[in-house]
């Protein structure tokens, strides 16, 4: 019988370039406070019907498919470099590698897992901040490549 897992310790990392590339290293993003796995996706119908077609019913094959975006939320320390880094990311528009490391914990054994893929910062507002609030930034990372799975051995 399945056991309840939880999930405690994500862990969110920035690369210095793209998934694959040789020397390319990744810088882990503190302070997280939320992080999303971009496992949803959209595939796109395409129409395949022709005069061919039986019972006046339309065909479709798939499509492109469509990631959904990876949301992350971190509590913003100005002097943080790694911080920093994303946001000028962001900014400039930046295709570079992302990766979420996961340890999936449940009754009997600890089988941390990883999920890499290419993408680029969104930053939709920036946050207002009220007296004695902390500052949030909130966002989310376009998945723009297939997804790279790495489960390790228990």
């Amino acid at each position: 019988m399945p056991q309840a897992r939880f999930i405690h310790g994500a862990k969110l990392f920035e690369g210095d370039d793209l998934v694959g590339e040789a020397g390319m290293e990744y810088t882990q993003i503190k302070l997280v406070t939320s992080v999303g796995l971009p496992f949803g996706f959209d595939v796109d119908d395409v129409e395949s019907t022709s005069q061919d077609s039986a019972d006046f019913t339309r065909e479709f094959v798939p499509g492109l498919v469509t990631r959904q975006d990876c949301p992350i939320q971190i509590r913003f320390d100005p002097h943080d470099v790694a911080h920093r880094d994303l946001v000028d990311a962001a900014e400039a528009r930046t295709l570079r590698a992302f990766k979420v490391e996961l340890p999936l914990i449940d009754s009997t054994n600890s089988t941390p897992f990883s999920v890499e893929w290419n993408g680029y910062l969104k930053l939709p507002s920036v946050p207002n901040i009220g007296l004695g609030e902390i500052l949030n930034l909130e966002g989310t990372v376009k998945v723009a490549s297939t997804l790279t799975i790495t489960v390790e051995a228990a």
